[in-house]
């Protein structure tokens, strides 16, 4: 993970630096341990009032937490609190979102019969969930997979969504 800490209007010292990276650390670490980077931004504002900016950068997802006080140290406390509002409530929409009602849950088996002499012998079977398209195009770049079979919450249709060669992704809409 790559860290910076910047300070404006003043010097920084090894012991605010020390105390912003261990605090932050620990709070992204807990929260969301994907976590690409974070920067830091430390400054005094009107001589007596301290403000501290963070933004952590994950794969799909920017956080952005700021906040004042008189006392540095409570400045960093105050935004890391922040932030981890920000990254529990993100992970704990990313888990409600891998939640699926078992009336959306259907199993497909997919048989694929293979003639004399054919090199076809493979047989998968998926789960179908309903979701939006946006989530099915995450799930399928968290599988192994260049597509991904799903119900659409929108439509109701069976769709896949598939990635292309050019690095974009499709949908293919099956309808009865």
């Amino acid at each position: 993970m790559e860290f910076n800490i910047i300070a404006r209007h003043f010097d920084l010292t090894p012991s605010i630096a020390d105390y912003a990276d261990k605090k932050i650390r620990t709070a992204v670490k807990k929260f969301h341990p994907g976590i690409i980077s974070v920067h830091v931004v430390l400054s005094v504002e009107k001589k007596y009032i301290h403000a501290v900016e963070i933004v952590a950068t994950a794969p799909h997802a920017k956080f952005l937490a700021k906040g004042k006080t008189i006392d540095l140290y409570a400045a960093i406390d105050l935004t890391v609190d922040k932030l981890q509002k920000q990254l529990k409530k993100y992970k704990e929409r990313l888990k409600d979102h891998k939640r699926v009602a078992a009336k959306d849950i259907y199993r497909a088996n997919i048989n694929v019969v293979a003639p004399e002499g054919s090199d076809i012998l493979d047989r998968k079977s998926f789960k179908i969930m309903a979701l939006s398209p946006e989530e099915a195009i995450d799930n399928m770049l968290d599988s192994d997979y260049n597509f991904y079979v799903f119900k659409n919450i929108l439509t109701g249709d069976l769709n896949v969504a598939y990635k292309r060669g050019d690095e974009t992704y499709g949908l293919i809409e099956l309808r009865q």
